[in-house]
């Protein structure tokens, strides 16, 4: 349904507000020493603007292993392996194209802006910079969601996304941040004090850790969701209920176990 120029702006506020509001809320997790608002608006667009490579890929996996593509049908190199068993087409389709390709595209955010930067300081700086990363990849996701809707249901898209898709995409850059500030956290302990961390085989083996928790959490929510069923949908509410939790948990665990909170760093 084509959606009248006059709307395409409480439209875009709509699409975007939810992460904004998540966004103001994660970051009162690091309030004793908080992220330049320029540096968080910077990875936040940036998050933002992964989504258009996100997408392309998607779709070009998606057309390639016969779901659907937007060029053409019928072409498919594995069509008759994928949907001779739903559930192997459901777990290739939410693990292995949608989670995996989004999680990365994240990860690229962050790789690029964030882990050399000079305002990644301390440890909780990971979690708070790849939450806003996510957040931002969210808000551009949920902003076409809300212009796909029917004018009826925008709004109420919209809200549902804020407790469900919106939260999941938070949590799963959570997920990822606090594994790369567990990187910054040892090298502290080491005194490798310079912002950033460096390029070793502990921090590739975290980051992977990071980037493989994000993609299993993901993807789990989106199976869950695709499955469609009353036990699949409470399914979803436990999964947001038990990430949350151990969010904060891991939020808690590794402001802690940060020695230096303090630290500041004139580079």
């Amino acid at each position: 349904m084509t959606i009248p120029p006059k709307l395409w702006l409480p439209y875009i506020i709509m699409g975007i507000t939810p992460g904004i509001v998540w966004l103001l809320y994660f970051l009162q997790k690091d309030k004793q020493n908080p992220e330049p608002k320029g540096k968080l608006f910077q990875v936040f667009l940036w998050g933002m603007l992964a989504t258009i490579p996100a997408v392309v890929i998607e779709i070009f996996f998606n057309c390639v292993l016969g779901y659907s593509c937007s060029i053409g049908t019928g072409f498919s190199l594995f069509q008759n392996i994928i949907f001779a068993n739903i559930l192997i087409s459901n777990l290739i389709a939410v693990f292995f194209i949608t989670a995996t390709v989004e999680e990365l595209a994240k990860y690229c955010v962050i790789r690029s802006e964030v882990l050399n930067h000079k305002d990644f300081d301390e440890p909780i700086d990971a979690m708070i910079y790849s939450i806003t990363v996510a957040l931002g990849f969210a808000s551009a996701e949920n902003i076409l969601f809300v212009f796909m809707s029917h004018p009826n249901t925008a709004f109420i898209t919209a809200i549902m996304r804020f407790f469900s898709a919106i939260l999941l995409h938070a949590i799963a850059g959570g997920f990822m941040g606090y594994f790369i500030g567990k990187i910054k956290r040892w090298e502290m302990q080491q005194n490798q004090l310079l912002p950033g961390i460096r390029k070793t085989g502990k921090a590739f083996k975290y980051k992977c850790a990071g980037i493989i928790s994000a993609i299993l959490l993901h993807g789990s929510y989106n199976f869950l969701i695709v499955t469609n069923t009353r036990s699949s949908m409470a399914g979803v509410i436990v999964l947001l209920l038990v990430s949350i939790i151990t969010l904060s948990i891991a939020f808690k665990h590794i402001k802690e176990k940060t020695f230096a909170n303090n630290i500041t760093f004139d580079v």
